[in-house]
Formats: structure tokens, sequence, C-alpha cells
């Protein structure tokens, strides 16, 4: 590797410009639909909600390869870098603004009111009260999806654009020693993110503060008669525009030839719709396996390093490590080493279980910490009084702390699941029968582009979407028992 330093430092660079550059994008989009999802005005709420997850509920590489290889078919010529830039830029900004309306919703709501009591306009209150809370609030949670962007820079390298990942790939094809490659390109990712959580958690510490309880209140005044009609143009205005962003973009398929019937005559055609659903079956095997390895794995892990377990004290520091590091790596250099570096050492998997490795390796760590969370989250004193009656330490587990703990933490798993869930599109990287992979068989025997990443997309979707409103009826459902429902509202019904 010695002989490839230049590249890889060229590499490095073009990855760092490349995250720059879409965080920049970005933190700017993910504020503004973080604004809409707290508008006044149901329309931009709305549609502020419809884009965040439409964005979240398709995966990443999929996205990249619909921008890549479907907007030249309707005449739209981008750079490669340009086009992962927008991609992820996007992508990332639904999660920025996810975690600034959850700490939006966070913020007392009192402290909005008594804001207005003495005099702040509503500008004031966002900009000087509100946001710099929310911020303060969401700073881990920020700090990992910036994580997140830095690894999915990985996928950019699968449609062509150079970054540390091809680079490690040609140094592996070129030296024939794919260890040295890859275990390089995987330690500087490392350290990459490592960095951005030590900044994170260092801002975190400096800035934490408690927002204390709850309190009744509503982020804007009831709207009168002038605001109802300042909303109505506004939610007017919304509809026009997207109408017409709408036709503009059907003009644009129709002159390209992608709304002709004969692109969409394949899908008339029930072969390819069972051809599709066996890549559905495909993504559901995968993830379902994947999950079963992961949760196990996950809740050893999340046992060793709980506060109430009383493990060894010699398991703690390589359970530790497994959980801190193993995230910091993107799952396209674990898949690469399953294909690449595992067979050097007589190791050998199926593309689907190269696949797993890829999924059950990070899988484990997210699943041992959202575990690890529940359980240090219950109260100290119910391990202490199980003891106390003389209960042992795996019957205080398995009794007293884990089905609370499991409880507690089922709509975190959900989400991981979701997660697994859109990783298996890393699949057609390896030949695996999997959704994103059936969808390219079909846009390269029917010489149709963007026709079969839209129909895999929606797919997608579907799956997403029903996991998330299995998370949501968990909530629900858990809330309705917990507490009478609340009527507190950011914006009050009149």
């Amino acid at each position: 590797m010695l002989d490839y330093l230049d590249n890889v430092a060229a590499a490095l660079l073009d990855t760092l410009a490349l995250t720059a550059v879409a965080f920049s994008g970005a933190a700017v989009l993910g504020v503004m639909l973080a604004g809409c999802r707290i508008s006044p005005v149901p329309a931009l709420r709305h549609g502020a909600a419809a884009l965040i997850g439409l964005a979240r509920g398709v995966p990443l590489l999929c996205w990249l390869m619909a921008i890549t290889f479907g907007l030249p078919a309707l005449g739209l010529t981008l750079p490669l870098w340009h086009g992962a830039v927008l991609v992820l830029a996007g992508y990332t900004a639904a999660y920025y603004a996810g975690a600034l309306h959850s700490g939006v919703l966070a913020v007392s709501g009192g402290e909005a009111e008594a804001a207005r009591a003495l005099g702040l306009t509503t500008r004031q209150v966002l900009a000087c009260l509100i946001v710099p809370q929310a911020l303060r609030l969401t700073l881990p949670v920020l700090g990992n999806i910036t994580v997140g962007l830095l690894l999915n820079t990985a996928l950019a390298g699968a449609v062509g654009v150079t970054e540390l990942t091809t680079v490690a790939e040609a140094a592996a094809f070129e030296t024939a020693d794919p260890v040295s490659a890859f275990c390089t390109v995987g330690a500087v990712y490392a350290a990459l993110a490592a960095t951005i959580t030590w900044l994170t958690r260092r801002a975190h510490k400096r800035f934490a503060f408690d927002p204390g309880p709850a309190t009744r209140g509503a982020l804007f005044d009831a709207p009168g008669r002038d605001a109802r009609r300042r909303h109505r143009f506004v939610t007017a205005a919304v509809l026009s525009g997207t109408v017409a962003l709408g036709a503009h973009a059907m003009v644009g398929m129709h002159a390209s030839g992608e709304l002709d019937p004969a692109a969409w005559a394949p899908f008339t055609y029930w072969p390819v719709w069972r051809f599709l659903l066996e890549g559905v079956t495909g993504t559901a095997v995968a993830a379902v396996l994947a999950l079963a390895l992961s949760l196990p794995l996950g809740l050893l892990l999340a046992l060793v390093l709980a506060r109430d377990t009383r493990p060894a004290r010699w398991a703690r520091w390589p359970a530790r490590a497994y959980v801190e590091i193993v995230p910091l790596v993107p799952s396209l250099l674990w898949l690469y080493a399953a294909m690449l570096i595992l067979p050097a050492f007589e190791v050998r998997f199926s593309p689907l279980g190269q696949l797993l490795v890829a999924l059950t390796l990070p899988g484990t760590a997210a699943v041992a910490l959202i575990l690890l969370d529940a359980l240090n989250a219950l109260p100290r004193g119910q391990a202490e009084a199980a003891a106390s009656l003389g209960l042992r330490t795996h019957t205080v587990i398995r009794s007293v702390l884990l089905p609370q703990a499991v409880t507690v933490a089922v709509p975190s798993l959900i989400g991981q699941a979701t997660r697994t869930v859109k990783d298996t599109a890393l699949g057609v990287l390896v030949g695996f029968a999997e959704l994103l992979g059936h969808a390219q068989v079909i846009s390269g025997t029917a010489l149709i582009v963007l026709q079969p990443y839209l129909v895999a997309g929606a797919l997608y979707l579907v799956l997403t979407l029903a996991l998330g409103a299995l998370t949501h009826a968990r909530r629900t459902r858990r809330r309705s028992r917990a507490t009478p429902p609340s009527r507190d509202a950011l914006v009050p019904v009149t």
C-alpha cells in the first residue's frame, strides 16, 4: 500500500469534499424541511412530511442509481460527482429534518408562550429561543447522522465516483492484497468517523442542558383572520408550485419518451411482476436472516455492557471495542471484506452469506446499543431489590430487566429492521437476487432505464412504510396505556 499512498490521499480529499459539500446542502435543506414541519400552514407541514418519508423510505443506493442512470434518460446530464452530492444531500437532509423536528417538540411549549407575552415576534421566538435549544438537544443525533453521511459516501463509488472505497478496490485487484487495501481504507474511515463523534460529544458536553418537564403550550398563536388569509395564499402557492413542477417533469418525460406505452409495457405482464416479487422475497429473506443473527448477538453484547448484569470484567473491553469501532466502517467495506478478504483465509460465502456478513456486523452493534440504552434506563433499584430477595443474576435478567427493556426498545428495534431492509440493496453488488438487483436485470433486458428503478423504489417504500406503521402503532398503544391523550399542540386547533 505504500505505492498507493498518493492515491489514498487524493481519494481522502475527494471523500472529505464530497462529505463537506453534501453536509452543507443537507444542513440548509434539513433546516428548511424542519421549519416546514412546524409551520402553522397545513400544506407545508404535510408536504414536508411526505418529502421526508419519501427520501427515507427508499434505499440510498436505489436513489443513486435512479439519479445517475435515470436523469440522462430525461435529457438532464449531471457529472457523477454532482449527482452523488445531490442524492447524499437530499437523503441526509430528511434525517436532519426529523432530528430537528424532534428537538423542537422537546422544547417546552410554555417558553414560546412566555416569549410571545414579552412581545417577541414569532421569528424572534424561533431564532433566539426554540431553534438554539433544539440544536443543543439534538447534537448527539445530528452527529450520528453526519457520521452516517460520511460512511454513505462509500456508496458513491458504486456509481463511478472516485473516493476511498474505489481506490481500495483498485489497489486490492492490482496488488492481489485485499487485506492491506481494505484495512487501510477502513482505518481511515474509522478515524474520520471517530473524529466527528469526538467533536460531537465535546460539543454536547459543552452545550448540554436539562430542558425540564414539558409544559402545555403552543408554538404559534391561534391564527386570526389575516393569518388565515396568508395561510390560504401560501397553501395555494405551494399547491400551484407542486402542480407546475409535476407538469414540467411530465412534459420532460414525455419529450424523452419515458411516458411512451412501450417503455411501461413490460410491467403489464405478470412474469415481470413475478420476477420483481421474487426480488422482494429475496430482500425479505436477507433482512429476516440478518435480524435473526443480529438480535441474539446484540442482546449478548448489551448484557455484557449493561450496568446491572455484572458480567466478567475481561468481557467488557472487547464488547465495548466492537460496538464503538464496527459502526465506524461503511457496510460496503464489510461487504468487500466478505467478498475479497475472507477467501484469502479459505473462508468463502455465497452471495447471500456475503450480504449477511455486511448486514450482521454493523447490525449487531446497533442492536446492542439500542438494548444497552434500554437496560441502563431502567431504575437501578429494581435489580437491587430482586437480588435482595435472593434471585440469581440470570433470573433477574430474564424475569425483571429484559421484559421491560425489550418493551421500551421495540420501536427502535423496528427502526433498525427498516434500516436492514434498505441495506439489503447492497446485494446488487454481489449478485444476490434481491429487489434492486432484479430491477437492474429488467432495465438491462427490456432496454429501459428509469421505470424499473421507479417501481423498485415504490416497492421499497411500501415495505418501509409498513414497518413504520408498526412503530407508530406500538408507540400509540404504549402512550394510550401510560397517560391520557394530551391536548398540547404546536398549532392550536380553531
